[in-house]
């Protein structure tokens, strides 16, 4: 039988490479690449699969060159992320002369999803690149056969399918490593779980219209999840971009679990106008215990000029109802977006202060590649063509507006984490809500962590002024 390997590249950096997002790790904090998870089942009816999560395992670009000759496979499928663009095409050249085993390989990643075809130029070392990875195209083209995939030759893969889709389970044993861990799931082990593909909303900073949407059968998912139980898996994080995207499909789910009585734990993320009182209690009741959702400005103009099309008293009310309910909040905001002004941001660190989420993600604005986004700040010259490696949870500023420099903008998140984390109630209400052991490992590494990026910006602050 022929194998696969199933790569996340070696990087300078905690890279998080997922799901076409691209990030420096915040805290440190690494889950299994749900691309590559969710791959490995569909895989593994052809080939024999094989893991190596370079950054996991902190491998450097020779130690995991070195690994991968030692496994000589015949194909690969390899993530890339524009957070690490240079050093993952210089890997990957150079792989293919080392490796000649490798006889195909596919990428797959968020800097792949405008103009594949000059990517592919720049990345020699791929012979193609995919964009649904919950389709059998890619073990398609590693079996020679009809595919749907992006080459040199075939241009853009085409838009994924919508309606329903199921998967085998998933090798979850192949990604079951102590160095993987997410800084809300509430014990150990835990499990990345996809029940739909894309997303049908339309925010113009996101990739993921882009994706189109389907979801997962029913019975597909539970299949996976009895799997899990009998492992002994204690919690799951949800990856959807979207839980909930599809009522009838999530509803049933969440009875079907709660009748099952697994007893996980879980956390996922949603959007406040889907956070219905009926639909949270149904969370709960499942097992449910945080729920993340995109708040992103308290300024509603701008909310609806990126389509986010939700009101900031829309997030207010699912915060509230969420608090009544045991629920536990992370609420993420974007900062820098063009239109943004200095008076609209700070309102919007108010307004983060005032919703008080148990956990908040302060980002700045990033044209990530395909986004309605992008081509505005293209066209407005707040970005350049040729910058393409960027960070997408927007530690550094890639945009600057006329209304905001990016030293402003930098200076602007870095106050708002300050702002939001650093006040004695927050402390205290975050100690009083640990309740399991990882719960008090995550606040230790993560508090530390989030306390040590504050100073950072304020001696930044001050060092600037």
């Amino acid at each position: 039988m022929e194998s696969v390997l199933l790569l996340n590249p070696p990087g300078k950096k905690r890279y998080i490479r997922d799901y076409f997002c691209s990030k420096v790790s915040k805290s440190g904090y690494l889950y299994p690449p749900t691309d590559l998870l969710v791959q490995s089942g569909i895989l593994a009816q052809r080939f024999q699969v094989r893991v190596l999560d370079a950054i996991a395992e902190g491998l450097d670009a020779r130690a995991c060159q070195e690994r991968i000759a030692a496994l000589q496979p015949d194909h690969l499928l390899t993530l890339a992320g524009a957070v690490s663009l240079n050093e993952d095409a210089d890997f990957l050249n150079g792989l293919r002369s080392a490796v000649p085993s490798i006889r195909s390989a596919v990428g797959i990643g968020d800097l792949f999803l405008e103009d594949p075809s000059a990517l592919l130029e720049r990345f020699s070392g791929l012979d193609s690149l995919a964009v649904d990875f919950t389709a059998g195209d890619i073990g398609d083209f590693f079996a020679g056969r009809a595919h749907g995939l992006a080459t040199r030759d075939s241009g853009p893969a085409p838009a994924p399918a919508r309606g329903e889709f199921s998967i085998p389970v998933p090798l979850h044993g192949l990604f079951d490593s102590p160095r993987y861990r997410y800084p809300f799931v509430r014990r150990h082990p835990f499990a990345v779980v996809l029940t739909n593909f894309g997303c049908p909303f339309r925010c113009s900073f996101c990739v993921m219209p882009g994706l189109g949407f389907k979801s997962r059968a029913v019975d597909n998912v539970l299949e996976e999840l009895d799997w899990l139980k009998a492992h002994g898996c204690r919690d799951l994080y949800f990856n959807d971009q979207t839980f909930g995207a599809d009522r009838r499909q999530t509803t049933a789910l969440l009875e079907a679990m709660a009748a099952r009585d697994y007893g996980f734990g879980f956390v996922c993320f949603t959007r406040v106008d889907l956070m219905s009182r009926d639909f949270l209690l149904l969370l709960r009741r499942a097992g449910c215990h945080t729920v993340m959702f995109g708040a992103e400005s308290g300024d509603d103009a701008l909310l609806t000029a990126y389509a986010k099309n939700i009101t900031a008293g829309e997030v207010m009310r699912a915060r509230t109802a969420c608090r009544e309910l045991g629920l536990r909040t992370v609420a993420t905001f974007i900062l820098g977006l063009p239109g943004e002004t200095e008076e609209s941001a700070l309102s919007t660190i108010a307004f983060a202060k005032a919703l008080d989420p148990d956990f908040a993600s302060f980002n700045l604005a990033v044209p990530r590649m395909g986004t309605p986004l992008r081509r505005e700040a293209l066209a407005q010259g707040y970005a350049a063509a040729e910058s393409l490696e960027m960070d997408q949870s927007g530690s550094q500023a890639a945009l600057a507006t006329g209304q905001l420099s990016a030293a402003r903008a930098e200076a602007l998140r870095n106050r708002a984490s300050r702002q939001f984390y650093l006040r004695p109630s927050k402390i205290v209400s975050r100690l009083l809500d640990v309740r399991t052991r990882v719960d008090a490992l995550n606040l230790a590494r993560d508090g530390l962590g989030v306390a040590a990026d504050a100073l950072r910006g304020l001696w930044k602050e001050k060092a600037g002024g």
